[in-house]
């Protein structure tokens, strides 16, 4: 049970609805959910890796990147010689050389001094290259969103972890202002939600497919039913 179509009708069958009658929820808003829930564990457990190289012309300073969550090791080939770039910033190089961008030799740094979000990052090389580079970064990469025209696409999480999903999205919607609110069952979803995060922490999809996983109900950390409502009402 790994594509969207399995966690979505799943998910709707335990609010008492189903796809196209939505008495409470649109599918739309079940698929928002679900995309939500899939940055968020991204962002806190880092499980997708991937791997983007480019070659860079000679007097470019920047490099496009689309679609990550950030890097964490960048290489660049210099005279046939693949090298570690070590990571900087704007701050330090405007310190360290005043008028860095105007330097050109081998590329020996990177730095990446953007805040906001956008469908691209721009990662800068210093010095920039005299002559074409090629160059290669290592990524926490952002999972492929879910969607209602894709319904039997696997969702990009490790098999044993897709109940995370499911998780994500019943504590919303019991979260919600409808008839069936009830913020303890949404506390319960949630905490399901945190522990199933808690073990993709810190491994890339790779890894934990690789290791032919499935899940457990064994607790890691903070016990989740210590956390979950003594008594759960109002459900459907």
């Amino acid at each position: 049970m790994n594509t969207w179509r399995d966690i979505r009708d799943t998910t709707f069958q335990m609010l008492g609805d189903a796809p196209g009658r939505n008495i409470y929820f649109s599918d739309a808003q079940i698929t928002r959910w679900a995309n939500k829930g899939l940055r968020d564990l991204a962002w806190f457990a880092k499980y997708k890796d991937t791997e983007f190289t480019a070659t860079v012309a000679g007097g470019s300073e920047t490099v496009s990147i689309g679609g990550i969550l950030r890097l964490w090791r960048g290489e660049a080939t210099v005279a046939g010689v693949s090298q570690v770039l070590f990571p900087t910033t704007k701050d330090q190089l405007i310190h360290d050389y005043r008028r860095f961008y105007d330097i050109a030799g081998s590329v020996r740094e990177y730095y990446v001094d953007q805040t906001r979000r956008t469908q691209s990052l721009a990662v800068g090389l210093f010095p920039k290259p005299t002559a074409s580079t090629d160059v290669r970064f290592y990524c926490y990469d952002i999972p492929t969103e879910v969607s209602d025209l894709t319904l039997d696409d696997e969702i990009e999480i490790p098999n044993w972890a897709v109940g995370a999903v499911m998780y994500y999205i019943l504590g919303e919607a019991y979260r919600a202002d409808t008839t069936i609110m009830n913020k303890a069952t949404s506390n319960l979803f949630r905490a399901l939600y945190d522990d199933v995060r808690s073990r993709v922490a810190d491994r890339s999809m790779n890894k934990v497919l690789m290791s032919g996983r499935r899940w457990t109900a064994g607790l890691r950390g903070t016990d989740v039913w210590a956390r979950s409502p003594e008594f759960i009402t109002g459900t459907v």
